[in-house]
């Protein structure tokens, strides 16, 4: 899922009146902006080849947290009936929804990460 996709599931929740789900659906993208500003510098055409010869896993690291820690972090505090982070959360897991039937390869979803395993 493209991150205009994310802006575009934002503008709901913004016209609601809900800021805080609006940040929600495009926080767990934000570990990415420095990996596609690589991509785009690296001169390589093809993402998947880029993904497979320039991409150390250390890169990779922030954009598995901000789709996984965070999202049980959220949950955690959103138990303690916090209002922001109910809204947060509500974001994170729509764009959650929305990821998982679109992201393969590298960007394959693992929902419980450190401690997880790639969807198949």
């Amino acid at each position: 899922m493209r991150i205009n996709w994310h802006l575009a599931t934002a503008i709901p929740f913004l016209l609601l009146g809900a800021p805080w789900a609006a940040l929600g659906c495009v926080l767990p993208d934000l570990g990415w902006i420095p990996n596609e500003l690589r991509f785009r510098l690296s001169g390589i055409q093809d993402w998947e080849e880029w993904t497979r010869h320039e991409l150390p896993s250390r890169w990779t690291l922030g954009y598995w947290l901000l789709h996984s820690t965070l999202l049980l972090t959220l949950l955690l505090v959103a138990l303690w009936h916090h209002p922001i982070a109910r809204q947060i959360l509500a974001g994170c897991l729509l764009h959650q929804l929305l990821d998982l039937p679109t992201h393969h390869g590298v960007m394959a979803q693992q929902p419980l990460f450190p401690f997880s395993w790639r969807w198949k």
